[in-house]
């Protein structure tokens, strides 16, 4: 009997795809039930509108960049005086470094929100260098934005450079930071600071504090989340929840008001969508960090052992993104205890940016994360961007229905569950022909545009800050 381990669960059930109408492209895709939806009753909601947890459009075309209780603190300051009249500026300052095409989400994050933001109001970004002695400071101007850089905080970011605390004083007002990331000391340490001064705050986790976010080091984790991050959390003018998931947690932990706001990217220069023919056959690809446990890589591994080896389909997992050498010897040792070759069944590609990932993607037949816990990732969006159809764990709220059809699907965040529906999910993509497959590839294009495309939140800043 083979030995079936905890990153080769046995797939059970049909080894067929799903049956459909003749000339039909609609997608198996499990319905969002009735429970899993918040209303404004039951959660805060920035927009005055009940929100869903996959996010529909009517909502997102109200979806602001920054949360609407941020622009009542700017409001608050007479930051904005609307007909005319004269204004006065508002500084933002994101915590985090300004760098576009980064491997970090958060810087990611950073920069699409310098591009938006810059324009109607004094965006900056403030960093600490660890590699710089802490009496060092540098001021920059990049691309309209200022950066502001110090030296590295000691006792684990606790305390910060005397130069930062300095500056905090004589800083314009009204000043508004942006602190992001859970389980950072040093955003502790920002909060004092900021507090003594009087000076508001903004802060996103990023993910949730709970389910599998706490399977390393629960117990210290969550000692922190309750006693120190609590603090953080309290102590913000809004906390900003990427998805409804969050809302329960924050609110529990002391956020006196929570906003959700979903991801964008830094979109491709085109988007065109491939055709079938023009893709490359059997490619499954993914992108982000080699990060096995939180990314579900051990499952998506596990789904091409079953498509190559029982249903013997020539298919190829490509994993993009770096690693450390440890994370990419795990992808080795689970290859190997799936019987599958590195550099045939599974592709290490290593990290790509820019134009020349939206094209690997883009001439992929399938975008596959199996992710056990999530807060929105850039990298699906990426996908759909480019009409790449997606197959995600449903840890990720993200809104994949266009009409009466869908431009990917969601499978269930348990190992077996997952990898059984994944299987079912590609087999039937790849077993669509050509029309059915662009049908499915523009729905998910049209899926991000309606929902989660900078041109919708740049317009409701627009209408937000000049209408």
């Amino acid at each position: 009997m083979k030995k079936t381990t905890r990153y080769s669960p046995e797939i059970r059930g049909d080894s067929h795809p799903p049956a459909r109408k003749p000339g039909a492209a609609s997608w198996p895709v499990r319905p969002i039930p009735k429970t899993d939806r918040l209303t404004q009753d039951a959660a805060p909601c920035c927009s005055g509108v009940p929100l869903t947890a996959n996010y529909c459009s009517t909502w997102a075309k109200r979806a602001f960049i920054i949360p609407m209780p941020l622009v009542d603190l700017l409001r608050d300051y007479n930051t904005l005086i609307p007909n005319g009249e004269d204004s006065v500026t508002w500084h933002l300052y994101h915590v985090g470094l300004y760098k576009r095409h980064s491997i970090n989400a958060i810087e990611q994050v950073t920069y699409l929100h310098s591009q938006l933001l810059k324009g109607i109001c004094d965006f900056n970004t403030v960093c600490f260098h660890p590699s710089w002695p802490a009496g060092k400071q540098r001021v920059s101007t990049v691309d309209g934005v200022t950066v502001h850089e110090f030296g590295r905080a000691t006792f684990s970011g606790l305390q910060l450079p005397a130069p930062f605390k300095r500056w905090l004083d004589s800083l314009p007002k009204p000043a508004v930071f942006h602190l992001h990331t859970k389980f950072v000391p040093m955003n502790f340490a920002l909060m004092r600071e900021l507090r003594k001064r009087g000076i508001s705050y903004v802060f996103t986790p990023h993910n949730p504090y709970s389910g599998d976010t706490l399977k390393r080091k629960g117990l210290l984790k969550r000692f922190y989340a309750n006693v120190v991050e609590r603090r953080v959390i309290s102590g913000a003018k809004v906390v900003h929840a990427l998805t409804n998931n969050e809302v329960a947690t924050l609110t529990a932990l002391g956020a006196r008001s929570v906003c959700v706001v979903p991801n964008t990217i830094d979109e491709p220069a085109d988007r065109i969508i491939k055709p079938r023919p023009e893709r490359v056959a059997g490619r499954i690809c993914y992108v982000g960090r080699l990060e096995i446990l939180q990314k579900g890589l051990d499952r998506m591994i596990a789904v091409i052992r079953h498509l190559v080896k029982i249903d013997h389909l020539d298919v190829r997992l490509h994993l993009v993104g770096s690693g450390t050498d440890s994370q990419q010897e795990a992808i080795r040792a689970l290859c190997q205890e799936n019987s599958l070759m590195i550099g045939k069944d599974v592709v290490l590609e290593g990290p790509m940016r820019g134009e020349n990932k939206f094209e690997f993607i883009r001439s992929s037949m399938v975008y596959l994360q199996l992710s056990r816990w999530e807060g929105l990732s850039l990298s699906i969006l990426e996908a759909m961007a480019v009409g790449t159809p997606v197959v995600v764990t449903d840890v990720v709220p993200i809104q994949l229905q266009y009409g009466a059809d869908t431009g990917g699907t969601q499978v269930p965040n348990t190992d077996e569950a997952a990898i059984r529906e994944a299987v079912v999910a590609i087999r039937y993509l790849l077993g669509l022909n050509d029309v059915q497959f662009i049908q499915v590839a523009q729905r998910a294009q049209h899926c991000y545009n309606a929902n989660y495309s900078s041109a919708v939140v740049a317009n409701a800043l627009e209408r937000l800050h000049l209408g």
